[in-house]
């Protein structure tokens, strides 16, 4: 990305604070760089640390529920949120724990 200028614009302005957005954003920068899309039934939910690894996220099961109540079918996470996961959805639930791992989830 070291020749590309990078814009992320949240509609509306609204300001973001949750670190779980992290991983979202980051796959969006990457689905644009290899030129595929993301498909649009998944939830990316982590925050990533400076050397890549993702971290564990608050509230995953809430996230997962009313996300599944969406209609979204695949849901990425941080490995550490899937041991405490009480996931009661129809949604499959993959862990990751590198930003390497999540580029190969979703690009393969």
């Amino acid at each position: 990305l070291s020749g590309q200028d990078v814009y992320i614009n949240v509609v509306g302005g609204i300001r973001i604070d949750e670190t779980a957005c992290d991983l979202g954003i980051a796959a969006a920068v990457i689905s644009s760089l290899r030129e595929r899309p993301i498909d649009a039934e998944t939830l990316l939910c982590g925050e990533i640390g400076l050397g890549g690894e993702i971290r564990a996220v608050s509230a995953a099961d809430i996230r997962i529920r009313e996300a599944s109540k969406l209609g979204l079918k695949r849901c990425v996470l941080p490995e550490g949120n899937l041991g405490p996961l009480d996931n009661q959805s129809s949604m499959t639930v993959v862990g990751a724990e590198h930003i390497g791992d999540v580029q190969d989830i979703l690009f393969r």
